[in-house]
């Protein structure tokens, strides 16, 4: 077993500024196979006072020239929204029209196949909130977040078979790809969200200060094609 203890760890790159005063990795049994370039590692924790995550198993091999050829494990993450906006939005001089709240724990299975990485996700977020600059709000006690596609690293292009979002507010499900080799990531998505008018109407009286009433189930179709950008996203989306 290996333990490693960072103090001021800290990942940057453009789109991203991770900070946590102290991290401490630990790792398993790790073996590793000369002959066939392959490193195995039973499980591994990483522990910080921003996030906590695990991976268990994890397989790595390579070519005999080198390339990555094979890349297995199943990785479970925790931590909260308010840390992955702050990560997220570092390089923005403006502050965000809407600050999020809630617990976020995740986990992730992921194989290569054909030069690609596929992936499985689910996701949950406890005690969801939204606080809008003006002062409205939006919560949720729970939304959960799944997803299914694969990674094309030569393209630097993820591919959405299927993306879902659950509540009891409202209900998604889309298929598209996000495009992150562009030097403006994009994203487009195309599909299909329902809502209860009960618990809209509710929100609209109870936290934005509409007097709305209404009651009944629909699914409409909606698609975003854009830039991946909050700001830019939410005067962007298509409602139809």
């Amino acid at each position: 077993n290996a333990k490693v203890r960072i103090e001021e760890f800290t990942v940057r790159s453009p789109q991203l500024n991770f900070y946590d005063p102290e991290v401490e990795l630990l790792v398993g049994q790790a073996k590793w196979l000369r002959p066939q370039s392959r490193f195995e590692i039973p499980s591994a924790t990483l522990s910080g006072q921003t996030i906590g995550a695990g991976v268990e198993p994890l397989v790595v091999a390579w070519s005999e020239e080198g390339e990555l050829s094979e890349l297995n494990g199943i990785v479970a993450v925790r931590t909260t929204l308010d840390r992955i906006q702050q990560w997220t939005t570092a390089t923005v001089t403006e502050p965000p029209a809407w600050m999020f709240r809630g617990n976020l724990t995740g986990r992730s299975s992921f194989r290569t196949a054909e030069g690609k990485m596929l992936f499985d996700a689910d996701s949950s977020v406890e005690q969801f909130a939204a606080y809008h600059q003006s002062g409205k709000k939006l919560e949720e006690p729970k939304i959960r977040l799944t997803a299914r596609g694969q990674y094309d690293p030569a393209a630097n292009v993820i591919q959405l078979q299927t993306a879902k979002l659950e509540s009891g507010l409202l209900g998604a499900g889309a298929t598209g790809k996000v495009d992150l080799g562009k030097d403006r990531p994009r994203i487009d998505l195309d599909g299909q969200y329902q809502y209860d008018l009960v618990r809209l109407s509710e929100l609209g009286r109870t936290h934005l200060g509409v007097p709305l009433f209404a009651a009944g189930h629909d699914t409409k179709p909606f698609s975003y094609h854009g830039p991946l950008s909050l700001v830019e996203a939410e005067a962007g989306l298509d409602l139809k």
